[in-house]
């Protein structure tokens, strides 16, 4: 489910809180019913969700700081610069990601410069920069 600026009224479950979330039907749900949490109960803290505000987080405050022009734009300089596809760059960074974390997941040693959760987030953001530009690409 993707977050949304939908203009639904109610959640499709439970009718009454104002949804946050919507699926590819553009169906409206409220926190606790996207969760799964049963009607009246408090939602439990999501670790998942705790991950995905701090990669969102994340997200926006490196695009602000990297971008050339537009959301993508330095991918595209990547691209016209490596004469690879598009799809190809972001290939790139996430096999990179991977090299690190497995290098790291090797070593017996102390990290010196970064921690596996952050190459881990990176990694997620990465997959998260490209699925956005897949979706992008849809209209």
């Amino acid at each position: 489910m993707s977050e949304s600026s939908s203009t639904n009224s109610a959640c499709c479950v439970c009718e009454q809180a104002k949804p946050v979330y919507w699926n590819y039907a553009n169906q409206g749900f409220c926190g606790p019913c996207a969760n799964g949490i049963p009607k009246g109960e408090a939602p439990a803290p999501s670790r998942i969700r705790e991950a995905l505000d701090e990669l969102t987080l994340t997200l926006a405050l490196k695009n602000s700081d990297y971008k050339i022009a537009g959301e993508f734009s330095n991918f595209y300089y990547a691209h016209d610069v490596a004469g690879v596809g598009i799809r190809d760059v972001f290939l790139i960074h996430i096999a990179t990601k991977l090299g690190r974390i497995r290098g790291l997941l090797q070593s017996d040693r102390d990290v010196n410069y970064e921690a596996i959760e952050d190459s881990i987030k990176d990694l997620a953001g990465y997959a998260v920069l490209m699925y956005a530009h897949e979706l992008s690409m849809k209209g």
